[in-house]
């Protein structure tokens, strides 16, 4: 294979709470050490985690002891490890079925896809290092994971006229999921909105590459990795090993308004059993 140079760096990270793979699991991991020889592979386990983040981000270790829920370690971890060193970050169970040299641009700075709900990808992280979007994901985890938000709320965004990302305007999306607003994809999406608005990422947005942008599905990097909804195989697995796993977290997304209505209409039903209590009281 001939050598070949590009901004991202050619190593691949994943992890999982312990370094003992599952074979349902496995199948996924190997394919990114199969198809893409050229790369360095590096596999972290929670413990690997725990001192990476106490030796380079002990700023961050106040936050990580809080976390109950192994899904945002690794949401934290995939952010500071990707901002320190950059390269490849994908999720165990997501599997490369084109090698990254058929599809990454040499100068991309960060490559990336647009789901359902116009955010950016969080399950697969491309990016050279330094990038302050990764920064500024991390920072917000830390400020949830201490503070626990009940609701996070984005705008998206979309590929203009001109085939340059831009913000999309006037129809917010949000989610009040447990998990996700800590450090899920969600608050990767408004570090990067932010990023976009204050312009100091400007490098990273000049020469993103979008793969693809979803319609009716999620493209999944024009179908050059798998992240498919969990097998039963794989959700058992996880379930063995005392992994909880995310729910279906686009079920959990709705726009500002509907979430605004729900608890409205929450309060208002709330209301109208106190009032009935009282009005029994009193007619007693």
């Amino acid at each position: 294979m001939a050598d070949y140079d590009q901004r991202i760096p050619k190593i691949i990270w994943q992890t999982m709470k312990t370094n003992v793979v599952p074979p349902v699991i496995s199948d996924s991991s190997s394919s990114w050490i199969d198809k893409n020889p050229e790369y360095e592979y590096r596999f972290f386990d929670d413990s690997d985690i725990y001192k990476f983040i106490k030796i380079e981000f002990p700023q961050y270790l106040r936050a990580y002891k809080k976390i109950k829920h192994g899904a945002v370690k690794a949401d934290l971890w995939r952010y500071l490890i990707i901002y320190k060193y950059g390269g490849i970050y994908a999720d165990i169970d997501c599997k490369c079925v084109v090698p990254l040299r058929q599809w990454i641009n040499p100068t991309s700075t960060w490559v990336t896809h647009l789901s359902l709900h116009r955010e950016v990808c969080q399950w697969l992280l491309m990016s050279i290092p330094g990038n302050l979007i990764f920064k500024r994901a991390a920072e917000r985890s830390y400020e949830n994971i201490i503070h626990k938000p009940p609701y996070v709320q984005w705008e998206g965004f979309k590929i203009g006229s001109n085939q340059k990302i831009e913000m999309c305007q006037g129809n917010p999306l949000g989610t009040t999921h447990p998990i996700l607003t800590l450090a899920g994809p969600p608050i990767l999406q408004q570090a990067a909105e932010e990023c976009f608005i204050n312009r100091s990422a400007q490098e990273i947005f000049k020469f993103i590459q979008v793969v693809c942008v979803s319609d009716k599905r999620q493209c999944e990097m024009n179908g050059n990795v798998s992240h498919d909804s969990p097998k039963d195989d794989y959700l058992k697995t996880l379930l063995d090993m005392s992994i909880p796993h995310y729910d279906n977290h686009a079920a959990q997304k709705r726009g500002v308004f509907e979430y605004l209505y729900a608890e409205v209409m929450r309060l208002y039903r709330g209301i109208m059993r106190r009032l009935r209590r009282v009005s029994s009281k009193l007619i007693s």
